[in-house]
């Protein structure tokens, strides 16, 4: 039988979106590991996408982040770490670090 990450990591509560949200970006590149079991504040997903490693917090459209989910994204100094609530946020997100990225080429180009 052939795992999948879904198989492999135990993943800890969910917002009634998450599911969407992971199908979604399932679909634009690599299944994004569930990592919202790690607590302290570290975001749902990790997402290795284009090159990149993206954290991924996943709220509801009227959902804030807690205190220790604050503090996490003011002391992160990683790559790029995302809030989103819909597919459209992930696609807004993605357009950004696409368009980020072609700038610094062409900067070093």
């Amino acid at each position: 039988m052939k795992r999948t990450r879904r198989s492999l990591f135990v993943s800890g509560n969910h917002d009634a979106n998450h599911a969407a949200i992971v199908a979604f970006m399932s679909q634009l590149g690599p299944e994004p590991i569930d990592t919202s079991k790690v607590g302290s504040g570290f975001p749902d997903l990790v997402w290795p996408f284009q090159g990149q490693t993206i954290l991924v917090e996943i709220k509801t459209p009227d959902g804030s982040l807690t205190p220790s989910q604050e503090r996490f994204h003011r002391e992160w100094r990683g790559g790029p770490l995302i809030v989103v609530a819909s597919d459209e946020d992930v696609a807004v997100a993605v357009e950004r670090m696409t368009r980020a990225r072609e700038i610094r080429t062409a900067v070093r180009g």
